[in-house]
């Protein structure tokens, strides 16, 4: 049977998900809260909320929604902008550097667990072509039958 590209990359991406979002449980999190974590901690520790939603290509609701459950979690908290009072910035708690710290490591473990067996050569490449799928579909081009 044949498998397609995409099925196969949706299906290691919600086995990768599934996972983490049973290990972040007992934080209290889900993956995709854990990835405000992440981009919060490497763009210097905070962000508006507005990067936030253009980073992850989510509705302002949507990440409203988690920026609520983050705060309400203590893993960040809303800081006013000393150059604009009516602007908020979102920065990491201690606690939210522990969670970030965390899913770090247990990232790193599924990638390592992916690429087992492979050798080097093999990793490599595996990543190349990743970069090329990515890279073809960034084109903006619409698939035609020709």
């Amino acid at each position: 049977m044949e498998q397609h590209v995409g099925r196969l990359v949706k299906m290691i991406s919600e086995r990768i998900e599934s996972r983490m979002n049973a290990e972040l449980r007992q934080y209290g999190i889900t993956l995709t809260q854990s990835k405000v974590l992440a981009l919060l901690k490497n763009n210097g520790g905070g962000a508006y909320q507005q990067e936030l939603e253009e980073h992850l290509c989510a509705s302002h609701a949507t990440v409203s929604g988690v920026v609520k459950r983050l705060l309400a979690a203590g893993y960040i908290r809303r800081e006013i902008c000393a150059d604009d009072r009516r602007a908020k910035r979102l920065v990491l708690t201690e606690a939210g550097e522990q969670v970030y710290a965390y899913c770090g490591e247990r990232i790193v473990a599924y990638e390592e667990l992916a690429k087992k067996g492979f050798s080097e050569h093999e990793k490599q490449m595996l990543v190349y072509y990743m970069t090329r799928v990515y890279s073809n579909l960034n084109e903006g081009k619409e698939v035609s039958d020709s």
